[in-house]
């Protein structure tokens, strides 16, 4: 989010100051960006969730183990059957640090 002159631009501000929690990972699920809300809501420090695999935070085990397949499936046919769906009657899951499970939309 940084535009790599070492000043914060508008688009850092928002996304820190936003009551929603943001996180940002690459092609592969790595986390490289999460702001104050996200670590407020998981328990983690910055420093613990930038550089993991998003699948850490997924609350549901099953989903937590096929994510990076998932990735794959979407980055290789540009189809989503479940990345950035919400699905009727279900709920998507994160988890803290403490391992605890919370709704997250």
């Amino acid at each position: 989010l940084h535009d790599g002159g070492g000043e914060r631009s508008l688009a850092d501000a928002i996304v820190e100051a936003s009551f929603d929690a943001m996180f940002l990972s690459d092609e592969k699920g790595v986390v490289t960006y999460v702001n104050e809300t996200a670590v407020a809501a998981t328990g983690f420090t910055k420093a613990e969730l930038v550089g993991q695999n998003v699948s850490a935070l997924i609350g549901d085990p099953r989903h937590a183990r096929l994510h990076d397949f998932y990735m794959k499936r979407y980055l290789r046919t540009g189809e989503s059957k479940i990345i950035g769906k919400t699905r009727e009657g279900q709920k998507l899951l994160a988890k803290r640090k403490d391992g605890t499970v919370f709704p997250a939309e």
